[in-house]
């Protein structure tokens, strides 16, 4: 194999390995299982109130990146891709 060839070869598998990552990296979303919407608030270096989350909805986090803490009342959060959080009786939980 010529050094050009490798060179493309390396720069081909470093694409599809960025790729690849970007795809499996999901945005964090949270479900609301209560009968009863919640108000919860982000902090991305200043906290926001957010609009509330619908009782029994799913919402993407998708504007929120791995800096940002979601927190529902006493419980707070450290967001990252992939993270799903709940809210069941009141009481915000995420994995």
């Amino acid at each position: 194999m010529t050094h050009s060839k490798v060179r493309f070869a390396t720069a081909m598998f470093a694409f599809v390995a960025a790729t690849t990552a970007t795809v499996l990296a999901a945005s964090p979303d949270i479900r609301n299982e209560d009968d009863v919407e919640h108000q919860v608030f982000m902090d991305c270096g200043n906290v926001q109130p957010q609009p509330k989350i619908q009782k029994h909805s799913l919402e993407s986090l998708t504007t929120y990146s791995d800096h940002c803490t979601i927190r529902l009342g006493d419980n707070k959060f450290n967001l990252k891709d992939n993270m799903h959080c709940v809210i069941k009786d009141s009481v915000l939980s995420c994995k």
